[in-house]
């Protein structure tokens, strides 16, 4: 490096040492020259100056009142970008005093300049800005929407870092609101896209490392090069010296032998100031080669410093992400146990019903879907439009029920439907129909459905079996009872609106339908959406509901377990190595005779 570079290193490390001194009693007086001469233009920078620096001296409400005179100063000028800046640094300066309603306003105000600049880019930045100071005032959905609309902006312009923190934004409103498996879902887009731009980061430093490296390289060859012809110069000067000494020696035979002893000493100083230039040239190349080196290593040694750096938090957080993803699923399979504990099993199902089987597969740990079913026996339960004797020990309720969601948020809403049919049936409430009706009405009053924008519930198919009557009794929300009788299969519909959900001020009561039985034995089927949505196949396209019936046809006079059996080889064939399954799966069977 040149005296002169290093000259200069210095010379601006001193004005940037200078510049940050600046104190703010000299940013005081600068406003105050800017302001005698009249000149608007450098009274604007210097009022900004001094409003940056108020403000990292947590002198807020000063630097706020500074900022309101440069944005009237810019707005004159017509410097819209100007003000929308000072704008947006008011507002972090009002979040700053927890004043989140004042910062609001200024960023809606930066906002407006934004739209009308037509810069996608500043408009998804400002939003992030309203999305995080409506987080303080707890207002989460706005938040969320805002925070949305920014990410959609983000990723059409490709703005990796602005998507990532849209992600972290969503992730902690979503969380705020309670939604967890969308918090979640954020959280990790978050982690993928930090990841990938540490990536990116680190790649970008490993190629200057390189390119570094290739120009110092390249500085050594040319070094080599100009050693290699200063080399071969000083051959030829060497040459030229042995001839022209050759040619002295020869005349001097006829001078005298004092000329002679000089002519010799004249040519060995001559060799000597050659050897002494050839030197100092070979040494000073060596010690160019040698710095350059040097400072190669010293590079590339602080390259790998900071790679390792980087690959170290990235294991950190990797393992921060992993701690909690296990944490979570040791919650996740606790619930699980919880739920599987509620559920009745198939040999309590079979006690009732023999010739039975549940096929009951959730798409995660935890299921939306769950099955249910309970004796009358002891329960002096009498159908309300049947006028037949009953025999209590003779009848079996039955339900197959399809919740929102599934996973964790649909594990709950199954905890909330379990609980709330054993309730309904403990107080003498037996008709499939009025079950479905309770159901309906606890669901929306457990939710808060009438005043919140809650639109969670459940799809149900409820069976009442009479085996004295040989009837079966439905009603059904939305999902169907299928029966195979005498090698044909029928379908008795559901009511076209479900338990709870959005509030459908017409909805008429549930109806009650009858199927009887005994003139021959009759496979009957309750099921969830979950089999007959699965994608699959060579094409990718769902199973749909017309091959869904037509298996359960084929499979019908077959045995209860050789039936469930069936049913798990075709789903897993259907969805191969390629597809993974999108719902929960539930189907029930039973065959009466």
């Amino acid at each position: 490096m040149s005296k002169t570079t290093i000259i200069t290193f210095l010379l601006v490390a001193l004005c940037l040492g200078a510049f940050a001194k600046e104190s703010v009693e000299e940013l005081q007086q600068q406003v105050k020259r800017n302001e005698q001469s009249g000149d608007m233009l450098n009274l604007s920078e210097s009022l900004n100056m001094l409003g940056y620096a108020l403000w990292e001296a947590q002198s807020y409400e000063k630097a706020i009142e500074v900022f309101n005179r440069s944005i009237a100063i810019n707005m004159k000028m017509g410097n819209q970008h100007a003000a929308m800046v000072i704008l947006t640094n008011i507002g972090l300066a009002y979040a700053d005093l927890g004043q989140y309603e004042t910062a609001l306003l200024s960023f809606r105000k930066s906002m407006n300049i934004r739209r009308d600049l037509n810069d996608k880019t500043l408009v998804a930045s400002g939003l992030l800005n309203i999305a995080n100071v409506l987080q303080k005032l707890q207002r989460y959905q706005e938040s969320v929407d805002n925070a949305s609309q920014a990410l959609e902006l983000s990723k059409e312009l490709n703005e990796v870092k602005l998507m990532k923190k849209c992600y972290s934004v969503l992730a902690e409103g979503y969380q705020k609101m309670g939604d967890s498996k969308k918090s979640m879902e954020y959280f990790s887009l978050y982690a993928s896209v930090q990841s990938l731009i540490q990536k990116q980061e680190t790649s970008e430093q490993q190629k200057k490392s390189q390119e570094m490296v290739s120009a110092a390289k390249g500085e050594v060859k040319k070094i080599e090069q100009e050693k290699s012809k200063r080399e071969k110069e000083l051959r030829l000067a060497s040459q030229t010296l042995s001839e022209t000494k050759w040619l002295t020696m020869k005349q001097k035979r006829a001078l005298s032998t004092k000329e002679q002893l000089l002519n010799q000493q004249k040519a060995v100083i001559i060799q000597r100031n050659v050897f002494l230039v050839y030197s100092i040239i070979a040494l000073s190349l060596l010690f160019i080669v040698a710095l350059l080196i040097f400072v190669g290593y010293r590079m590339k040694r602080r390259s790998s410093l900071v790679l390792e750096q980087q690959n170290k938090e990235i294991v950190e957080q990797q393992e921060i992400i992993k701690k909690k993803n296990l944490d979570i699923m040791k919650s996740i399979n606790y619930a699980q146990r919880i739920q599987h504990s509620m559920l009745p099993t198939i040999e309590e199902l079979r006690q009732y019903l023999p010739e039975s089987f549940v096929y009951f597969r959730p798409r995660d740990v935890v299921s939306g879907d769950f099955y249910w079913f309970t004796p009358t026996s002891n329960k002096s339960f009498v159908f309300t439009n049947n006028t037949h004797e009953v025999d209590p020990e003779e009848e079996i309720l039955l339900a197959a029920v399809d919740c929102t969601g599934h996973g964790v948020p649909g594990a709950f809403m199954s905890m909330i439907g379990f609980n709330l049919l054993d309730e309904i049936v403990s107080v003498g409430v037996a008709d499939p129909n009025e079950i479905l009706d309770s159901l309906n009405l606890g669901i929306k009053n457990l939710l808060n459905q009438e005043h919140t924008d809650n639109k969670d519930g459940m799809d149900i198919a409820m069976c009442r079996i009479n085996k004295q009557l040989k009837t079966v009794y439905f009603s059904g929300a939305k999902n169907p009872l299928v029966y195979v009788k005498n090698g044909q299969l029928f379908e008795v519909k559901g009511d076209k609106f479900p338990i709870g959900g959005q509030i459908i001020r017409s909805r008429q009561p549930f109806a009650l339908q009858s199927v009887s039985y005994d003139d021959a034995p009759v496979m009957f089927y309750i099921f969830s959406d979950g089999y007959q949505d699965q994608f699959g196949g060579k094409d990718g396209f769902k199973f749909m509901s017309k091959r869904f019936r037509e298996l359960l046809l084929s499979i019908s006079d077959k045995p209860a377990e050789e039936q469930a059996d069936i049913l798990e080889k075709t789903r897993s064939e259907w969805m191969g190595n390629e597809h993974k399954p999108i719902d929960d799966a539930l189907v029930i069977g039973f065959r009466l005779a």
